[in-house]
């Protein structure tokens, strides 16, 4: 893709669109809009405030991913090298090479996780 014409502009833009994607994430988690995807009986009690944490941690997280493989993609763009950009599995691993990596990632794992069982939650108490 890189080859043809404008696809350095191309690819450019993809990683732009992913890191917008991920900062909207971001965006979701810290103003808890994710709410509104949960009945009232789901955001009550313990069990809602469980679902609403396991929201913010897995947006946050899931964000922070989704802009790392946008920033591949845009890194890829910018040195004209396909094999720079990747997947979630390739920017995990940039996040493992870097200093206090293997934190970073663990912290990251447990936030995808989170998003997971916020899903769960989602899935049994869905606003409608």
């Amino acid at each position: 893709m890189l080859d043809l014409p404008f696809g350095q502009g191309l690819v450019f833009l993809v990683g732009l669109g992913i890191i917008g994607y991920g900062v909207a994430l971001g965006i979701r988690a810290w103003t808890e809009k994710f709410r509104e995807q949960l009945s009232a009986e789901g955001q009550s009690g313990d069990a809602g405030t469980a679902y609403l944490w396991l929201g913010k941690i897995g947006h946050a997280a899931k964000g922070v991913a989704l802009s790392i493989v946008g920033g591949l993609f845009c890194y890829a763009a910018v040195t004209h090298d396909p094999k720079k950009s990747g997947g979630l599995d390739q920017a995990l691993r940039e996040v493992l090479d870097q200093p206090f990596g293997p934190v970073l990632l663990v912290l990251v794992g447990v936030g995808i996780g989170c998003y997971g069982l916020f899903s769960f939650a989602r899935a049994r108490h869905l606003s409608r």
